[in-house]
């Protein structure tokens, strides 16, 4: 008995349409893993803006509404600032507690800046734009404002946060 002619293997048409199923798979997936990974970037960002907001929001509470507001102070620039003409609006809020601590807060290079007695924190880690504090001398309505843009690449948040200083 003779052996047959055909030999044993994969012709050219099944090892390219092997190849081109298998590029097929690698480039779906390929895709979705950078999709994924854009999203998962996007998320991260979202939680670290809802994060710093919640930081704000505890500095306000914890220390912001212990102030008199007597001892609060806002200012539209440095120099205001040093030449103690405080304004009803402005980038700068200084302000001391019952405990004689002493808060200024403004922007820097688009990153909030907050001094507790002289000591400097960075608070958050979004940038931040268009800081203003702004006060209401409404008889009977006196209150302050904090607003500003919370932003971390495509994430952006408005901030606003409306506080009533003790007399």
């Amino acid at each position: 008995m003779q052996g047959s002619n055909k030999e044993q293997g994969f012709t050219l048409v099944e090892l390219s349409s092997v190849l081109v199923i298998n590029s097929i798979l690698v480039i779906t997936f390929a895709t979705i893993l950078y999709m994924t990974q854009k999203q998962s970037r996007s998320i991260q960002h979202s939680i670290d803006t809802q994060r710093d907001m919640l930081i704000l929001d505890k500095f306000v509470h914890n220390h912001l509404l212990k102030t008199y507001s007597d001892s609060l102070f806002i200012y539209v620039d440095e120099n205001s600032e040093q030449a103690q003409t405080p304004a009803n609006s402005g980038v700068i809020l200084v302000t001391e507690d019952p405990d004689s601590n002493t808060y200024r807060i403004t922007s820097n290079n688009n990153q909030l800046v907050w001094e507790k007695n002289a000591t400097t924190l960075y608070p958050v880690t979004a940038s931040i734009a268009g800081l203003n504090f702004s006060r209401s001398n409404t008889p009977g309505d006196e209150y302050i404002e904090i607003e500003m843009n919370l932003y971390q690449e495509t994430d952006t948040v408005r901030y606003v946060k409306s506080f009533i200083p003790r007399n």
